[in-house]
């Protein structure tokens, strides 16, 4: 596996093994999804985006990783419109064979981030279909780091979860005005978006 970031276009710089792995995983998950809600899994309104980029957001700033802007807009999915978003920042990152576990769990929860929010914040009403494609990249990461550690991959994903419910725990007045903001004004960036972010409490010592 070798992954390099900070880019929207990491699919395409995997392996051709990894990117077999990928396909797969995701359409099962797309499956799930459908199953489970219907289209409606994959239908973001924009509250939901607001919330799903505040929690990237939240996470870089908790990390001590630069946040430069969020947007969200509304997107026209094929015969569907459903609101997107992105957050732009976060350190650049690699993962070969030499990224340490802990490094590879790092990138791992910033792909979680936004999705780890919606259920935050939504609790059972967020979507199963949401930005499925991090997911997958983030479960591929993890079993990647579960084989190193020489342990159960389900677990290792599940604790990932849990930190970043209580960066979120800790931070949630932080995160709440941000996702307010970001669905009122729809685009933050410099000193509106640093004078949110300057007051998230940095990450506790977590493994």
């Amino acid at each position: 596996m070798n992954f390099v970031g900070n880019s929207e276009d990491v699919r395409r710089r995997m392996d051709a093994q990894t990117t077999k792995e990928f396909d797969w995983m995701l359409e099962q998950q797309v499956k799930l999804a459908f199953e489970v809600q219907g289209f409606d899994a994959f239908k973001s309104t924009r509250a939901e985006a607001a919330i799903h980029e505040a929690g990237h957001a939240v996470n870089f700033a908790a990390t001590g990783q630069r946040v430069t802007e969020c947007t969200i807009s509304l997107e026209h999915l094929g015969a569907h419109r459903g609101w997107a978003g992105l957050t732009t920042g976060g350190d650049a990152w690699r993962i070969d064979q030499m990224t340490p576990v802990t490094e590879m769990l790092s990138i791992a929860r910033n792909q979680l981030a936004g999705v780890t929010a919606e259920r935050f914040a939504l609790g059972r009403k967020a979507r199963h279909g949401s930005s499925l494609d991090e997911v997958v990249f983030a479960q591929i990461i993890i079993s990647r780091a579960a084989t190193r550690l020489k342990t159960d991959g389900e677990a290792l994903y599940h604790k990932q979860s849990e930190i970043l419910v209580r960066v979120f725990e800790e931070n949630r007045l932080v995160l709440d005005e941000l996702a307010a903001t970001l669905k009122t004004q729809k685009r933050l960036s410099g000193r509106r978006l640093d004078a949110i972010l300057c007051r998230v409490q940095p990450m506790r010592a977590m493994v």
